[in-house]
């Protein structure tokens, strides 16, 4: 009985988070179409990485690697979720 309640806590708190970040991206997305500037869409902007490096979150090779970065993520979840669902 303890392990369903904990672990319909950390389901929980997961669909919270998701929901949490999808907020943040729409609001993100409509603040970039609203100002035309798309730069806060770099990843590492997005999880505030240029409080730990500075300057990471600015320049054309940052945005090459934010891309890079955010497709490595998506396409690890993919086949992550792909191979628990078989």
């Amino acid at each position: 009985m303890k392990y369903s309640f904990f672990k319909n806590l950390a389901y929980a708190i997961g669909i919270y988070v998701l929901i949490t970040a999808l907020t943040h991206i729409v609001i993100l997305l409509i603040d970039a179409i609203k100002n035309c500037d798309f730069s806060r869409f770099n990843y590492f902007a997005v999880i505030d990485a240029q409080l730990f490096l500075p300057d990471i979150a600015t320049g054309k090779l940052s945005y090459a690697a934010s891309v890079l970065l955010s497709l490595t993520i998506i396409g690890l979840l993919f086949f992550i979720i792909r191979k628990r669902s078989r």
